[in-house]
């Protein structure tokens, strides 16, 4: 995430792709608010400031692992009850959240690179071999 949000910074400025990156994060957000039972006022197209998505990455980078380092297989499979935005409750099992967040997050960050190479920017690369191959080093 920090290299796309490097890429929407040093491409031309696009408010579309700050947006959607941001919408990213809410999500990120709200899914973290809803495992750890906590139900506030959902809104996931709010806008933020490079800086402001900075801090937000930062923090929730923070939180997910704070939440997710401690969790055994087990407790991939227990379940978290929530309210949608439209306040239906439901229940998923914690990997089905987390499965839904990273296809969720791909979606967007590809459609954040969209934006970028629209606005005249260099999309960043956002594969996840990448990444695994980041980790090795």
């Amino acid at each position: 995430m920090r290299r796309l949000l490097d890429a929407v910074e040093n491409s031309p400025p696009s408010e579309a792709a700050t947006i959607a990156f941001a919408h990213i994060l809410h999500a990120y957000q709200i899914w973290h608010d809803r495992i750890g039972g906590i139900e506030g006022p959902v809104k996931p197209w709010v806008k933020l400031t490079i800086p402001e998505c900075r801090d937000m990455l930062d923090s929730l980078t923070n939180r997910y692992r704070t939440t997710l380092e401690p969790l055994t297989s087990a407790g991939l499979g227990s379940l978290v009850t929530y309210r949608t935005t439209e306040g239906q409750r439901f229940s998923n099992s914690m990997s089905d959240i987390l499965l839904h967040l990273s296809l969720h997050s791909a979606y967007h960050r590809g459609q954040v690179n969209r934006l970028i190479r629209e606005a005249g920017g260099e999309p960043a690369v956002i594969d996840f071999v990448d990444f695994a191959r980041e980790q090795q080093d």
